[in-house]
């Protein structure tokens, strides 16, 4: 802020602390960062909207209870995290206030002249906020959203709010606040963005905009949305174990060995190292976790941390703790392993044969782990002339001796 004044003040017997300030808020002026796209570099002030995303007010340490209030240009519409909002034309402006009868950490804020759609699902007000050379895709967007909080609503429990809406902005994000998404129009008008990123944005409203996120000891909401989302539209097209090669490959492609960070250290992405930590590495642990626990313990689990951690901050210890008590097991090892150590567990298969043993055909061979070994489930296929045979391959030596009997000679 350009000027601030503190006071102090007593209302209703409550103590209370009054700021005044202005801030200067510079032009419209789109600097992309190709490293981290969907990320708003500065927050605008103009005649083009309004766009405040990043510490645009004094702020704390701390959840709070907000009440906003913004005046705006006749002709412009607003939007912030809200459960209702009232609307007042008051002379040469529109008065916008926010309503959210839940704490949050912070608080976003959005305006320009936007051409406003609404329709309703399940008791849920549906808006899309786009500009008049988009319009078109109000209805696509409205459509989508249907679907995805749908599906959700079967997979994880009923949308958690009144209202969401789609907003699109000027810069170039890629944002989920309560209630509202906030989409850059380069990010709109991508014809797969609507059936691909935007479930990812919905989604977050249970996970990161209802269940908060711990940033303080680690961001885990990444990782279970694109678990849950982009993961998940791909396996349902049978492609799931495409997205999982791929984020092997982006891990290898650009994750430093000599800069890289822990998955509890990751907070938020900032370039495609950080997003393969984040999400991607995140996203697998939680592939793990499913295959490890059984997948009615996983979405079970998942439904518990919706239901009892609403509106609270919830870290990676939290999640292992619901997942020890459904499973009733021992998850030490597991997160520990992923969490806290950096890179990937390398394997070599070694001494590879195929021997009669005891009567039967069994295929011999050593995997061998570099560095310290992990305890990881590997999953092997050996092909015969009657097909294929597939087992997993419970690994924690550095060194293992496996031998898997088979009815045909292998390929």
């Amino acid at each position: 802020p350009d000027y601030m004044n503190l006071k102090a003040i007593t209302l209703k017997g409550k103590s209370s602390i009054e700021i005044v300030y202005d801030s200067y808020f510079p032009d419209y002026q789109e600097i992309p960062d190709l490293q981290n796209s969907g990320v708003a570099i500065n927050n605008i002030v103009s005649k083009k909207g309004i766009s405040l995303t990043r510490m645009w007010y004094p702020v704390f340490d701390g959840m709070a209870y907000f009440n906003l209030k913004a005046a705006v240009p006749v002709g412009f519409s607003a939007i912030s995290e809200a459960e209702e909002i009232e609307v007042k034309n008051i002379g040469d402006s529109t008065e916008y206030s926010f309503y959210f009868p839940h704490p949050l950490n912070e608080i976003t804020f959005a305006a320009a002249k936007y051409k406003e759609f609404k329709e309703n699902i399940d008791g849920i007000q549906l808006y899309a906020y786009f500009f008049p050379e988009d319009e078109s895709l109000a209805k696509i967007y409205l459509d989508y959203s249907k679907k995805f909080i749908q599906m959700y609503n079967n997979l994880l429990g009923k949308y958690p709010y009144k209202r969401f809406s789609v907003v699109e902005n000027f810069q170039s994000t890629g944002y989920s606040m309560p209630a509202f998404t906030l989409l850059g129009q380069d990010v709109v008008r991508l014809p797969f963005i609507a059936e691909t990123a935007l479930g990812h944005e919905i989604l977050h409203q249970w996970f990161g905009n209802y269940v908060y996120i711990d940033y303080k000891k680690g961001n885990w909401a990444e990782g279970l949305t694109a678990y849950l989302s982009d993961h998940l539209y791909e396996e349902q097209k049978g492609k799931g174990w495409q997205y999982r090669k791929n984020i092997i490959s982006n891990y290898l492609s650009y994750v430093d060995p000599k800069k890289e960070i822990t998955l509890r250290e990751f907070t938020s992405r900032t370039d495609f190292a950080t997003k393969a930590i984040g999400y991607g590495k995140a996203s697998m642990v939680f592939h793990m976790l499913k295959n490890l626990v059984g997948e009615d313990v996983f979405i079970n689990t998942l439904k518990i941390i919706f239901n009892e951690k609403s509106f609270q901050n919830v870290s990676w210890d939290d999640i292992k703790f619901l997942f020890e008590k459904s499973s009733g097991r021992n998850l030490d090892s597991f997160f520990s392993q992923w969490l806290d150590r950096k890179g990937l567990p390398l394997f070599e298969i070694s001494d590879l044969s195929v021997k009669i043993l005891k009567g039967k055909q069994t295929v011999i061979f050593n995997i061998l782990q570099k560095d310290e070994p992990y305890m990881i489930d590997i999953p092997v296929e050996i092909i015969t002339k009657d097909g294929r045979f597939r087992k997993n391959l419970h690994i924690e030596k550095a060194r293992e001796n496996i031998n898997i009997e088979v009815e045909e000679n292998p390929s």
